[in-house]
């Protein structure tokens, strides 16, 4: 189309101006007045330039794009940028400086946003209006919704603009938001921790972030809730197992479990005490046979407190998340419960990759072993996703929004009645294809830096607060769509897990064994390197029978991790005390 019009605007103008380029005679005036309309309806054909959104590095634009010629022609104040930043908000202060596309029609102006010549205020007032009396009417008629989820989505749908709920605008109102902002309630983690420094010891044992990280080969996030003393003998028996001198641990206890969160700070305050005191044994022995001179831990420099120099901060390689949530399953809950986890991991240590477990996942290989074969060439910078396609299912998950009540401890069905009355939405990027996946994963370091910065996967984690089982679909839906990503995804979480049909996986047992039997050649990569789920100690804790779980973990000791050893000084870091 663009050779025929381009060709007949040719031949107009010439016919009209002939070779020489000047008009001829008297019909200079109608001829100039031909070419503008042959030009005007290329225009139209063939607008210019729109910019593209799913670039990482345009999406939230200092400068205003090049518009389209039409766009430019319809709007009266032809000098408006397409693009402006708006701020003010009385009500949704998570949108405070997000950009709006002042090309949008809105419904009740009956007109766009540069047509009316708005003000940055009243689109403020007219988002904030309009998410002030959409809260209200969801609280009304559904009592038992969850406040906060409601104010929330209440404040996206406005500012989206074109939805059934919000009904603003004939296109999307808000092209970009600015995450520090939409995001700073729910997700601290996302801007990089910054140490205190009026006081000398971290909370909740973290490092000092200014000193230089230690380095690690694996990081675990541990996430955890349930029954204190079961829960607690399963999580230390799993660290236990992982905890080879190349690992980093993070353990996030649910807020619902302050009894739990309590008995695991104490053990990592006994382990913290007992790798002080071991340092600082080292320490008065080095600085004896040295004439005074002091070593530091590993790769860290210790750092004095006061006149005493023991009073430094010693940490082992298991630290409790300064960040917490209160998961319920189906919720956007468990996205911030592993992102937050995620970015505090990556500010405590460098490490290769990271993989997230809970207290029923049991290892078929150790920390050493798993870094090993993570780094054969064709593992070396993969993240492991293990995904699959279901168009019915993901677009009840996606394209219908779900929320929370307070009387249900998950979103399991719980939000029909209110989910039926607020119709579809649409993804901010139309043109992405969506995919379940596991939510146990091994995510390379790369990813988790990627995630925290970009822009278009924190606006599709804005929209998936209100989906269904977000943690089966962002991390896919974000590593196969964004193009630097696309080719570092495997699909495989590397975990076996048995769902039988059924919403939750299995407790296993020895009958299962048969799924992941013993290697005949030692050293080969399995298709595995964990098992889940796997109880070695429930309610029974004072039995003097092994359960099921216990018994299967004897048998994975015999046939996997006792024959799967790796030399001892493979990735092992050079001293076990953080100093910070």
């Amino acid at each position: 189309m663009f050779k025929k019009t381009s060709a007949a605007a040719a031949a107009a103008t010439a016919a009209i101006f002939g070779t020489s380029g000047r008009p001829r005679g008297s019909r200079s005036l109608f001829s100039l007045a031909a070419v503008l309309l042959i030009l005007l309806m290329i225009g139209v054909l063939i607008p210019g330039p729109v910019p593209d959104f799913r670039d990482g590095d345009n999406y939230q634009m200092n400068s205003p794009p090049s518009l389209p010629m039409l766009a430019v022609m319809s709007n009266p104040d032809s000098n408006r940028p397409r693009f402006e930043r708006v701020s003010g908000f009385s009500f949704c202060h998570i949108l405070e400086n997000a950009t709006i596309d002042t090309t949008a029609f809105i419904i009740p102006w009956r007109e766009t946003v540069a047509e009316r010549r708005a003000t940055v205020d009243e689109v403020v007032q007219l988002i904030d209006s309009t998410a002030r009396s959409l809260h209200r009417d969801i609280l009304e008629k559904h009592e038992l919704v969850e406040p906060l989820d409601t104010f929330r989505f209440a404040c996206y749908s406005a500012g989206e603009g074109s939805n059934p709920a919000a009904k603003l605008s004939r296109s999307p109102l808000i092209r970009s938001l600015d995450p520090l902002h939409y995001h700073a309630d729910v997700l601290p983690a996302l801007k990089e921790s910054i140490p205190r420094t009026e006081s000398k010891r971290r909370s909740r044992h973290h490092p000092r972030q200014q000193r230089k990280r230690r380095r690690y080969r694996i990081a675990y996030l541990i996430m955890i809730h349930g029954d204190t003393e079961s829960t607690f003998a399963n999580t230390k028996a799993l660290i236990d197992e992982l905890d080879d001198g190349t690992a980093v641990f993070l353990v996030h206890v649910d807020l619902g479990f302050p009894e739990l969160y309590d008995r695991v700070c104490g053990w990592v305050a006994d382990r913290d005490r007992y790798v002080a005191e071991r340092f600082r044994t080292q320490r008065a022995s080095a600085s004896n046979a040295t004439g005074g001179e002091l070593p530091t831990a590993g790769n860290a420099t210790a750092e004095s407190h006061g006149e005493n120099d023991y009073n430094d901060v010693v940490h082992s390689n298991v630290f409790i998340a300064q960040h917490r949530y209160r998961g319920m399953w189906g919720h956007i809950s468990l996205v911030w419960m592993q992102l937050s986890g995620f970015w505090e991991l990556f500010d405590i240590a460098e490490w290769d990759a990271v993989i997230n477990l809970s207290a029923a996942d049991f290892p078929l290989r150790r920390s050493r072993e798993i870094h090993r074969l993570l780094s054969k060439q064709s593992n070396r910078g993969k993240n492991f996703i293990g995904h699959w396609s279901a168009p019915m299912d993901l677009a009840e998950r996606i394209y219908r929004p779900h929320l929370p009540r307070t009387d249900r401890p998950s979103v399991e069905f719980s939000m029909t009645e209110i989910t039926h009355t607020m119709g579809l939405r649409s993804p901010p990027f139309p043109e992405w294809t969506w995919c379940k996946h596991h939510q146990w994963m091994i995510l390379t370091r790369d990813l988790v830096k990627f995630l925290r910065a970009d822009l278009v996967a924190l606006h599709v984690l804005a929209f998936m607060e209100h989906s269904w089982i977000p943690d089966e679909l962002f991390f896919c839906a974000v590593a196969n769509n964004r193009p630097q990503l696309s080719a570092t995804v495997i699909s495989s979480s590397k975990r076996f897990v048995e769902f039988g049909g059924m919403i939750h996986p299995y407790y296993l047992d020895l009958r299962w064994t048969d799924r992941f039997p013993e290697d005949a050649q030692v050293g080969v990569e399995p298709a595995y390197f964990f098992v889940r789920k796997v109880l070695q100690f429930d309610g029974s804790m004072e039995s003097t029978e092994p359960s099921g779980g216990r018994q299967l973990a004897n048998w994975i000791r015999e046939k996997h991790l006792n024959r799967h050893l790796v030399p001892e000084g493979y990735g092992k870091i050079e001293c076990e005390a953080w100093v910070g």
